[in-house]
């Protein structure tokens, strides 16, 4: 699961094991950059068999989170297939599990 709201939000409360990665950051330093050498390793090597699930606080036609999904797509158009990319229907406010609190 990605997150990609801001850290303020994130803090407030996030779906347990969720990884924060913020559109700003991504649309102002690459995802490359704010992903991490040892997280694109993971998403393509260790959970290459697992969907990747981004969401925001809602999950509407022009929010964070579909951009988010756009940016992955092309960044990784040839190693991320689309069948793996996933937005969470309704965002954070329609999960209905608990949610953790990061410090």
């Amino acid at each position: 699961m990605i997150d990609c709201r801001e850290p303020e939000e994130f803090a407030a409360g996030a779906v347990s094991g969720a990884w924060n990665i913020p559109l700003q950051f991504v649309q102002s330093y690459g995802l490359v950059q704010v992903l991490g050498m040892d997280r694109i390793h993971e998403l393509l090597s260790e959970r290459r068999n697992q969907l990747v699930v981004i969401y925001s606080n809602t999950s509407a036609p022009f929010s964070r989170c579909r951009a988010l999904c756009r940016w992955m797509l092309r960044a990784g158009h040839a190693s991320l297939p689309t069948a793996r990319i996933r937005r969470l229907r309704g965002g954070v406010a329609a999960w209905g599990h608990e949610m953790q609190h990061p410090r």
